[in-house]
């Protein structure tokens, strides 16, 4: 993952899938010279100078399993379901 302070622009990559996340916008540009616009129901925001983004969304698209440990409140992405 990659932050541009300049353009605000996050970049996160995996086998060769881009994905470049705007904050406060309710989308995302999947491999932008051959790819498209991907919707999200939330968009990523900052929070005391912290980016969060939308886990479940950022994980499908880059092909990641998301499990989620309700008593321990934790997301673990994993590359095999």
């Amino acid at each position: 993952m990659d932050f541009n302070e300049e353009t605000y622009v996050a970049t996160i990559s995996r086998n060769g899938t881009v994905l470049e996340i705007l904050p406060n916008l309710t989308g995302m540009r999947k491999n932008q010279d051959t790819g498209f616009y991907v919707p999200l129901e939330v968009c990523a925001r900052f929070v005391d100078d912290i980016l969060y983004v939308p886990v479940r969304a950022v994980a499908e698209e880059l092909e990641l399993y998301v499990s989620w440990d309700a008593v321990n409140a934790v997301v673990t992405l994993n590359s095999a379901g």
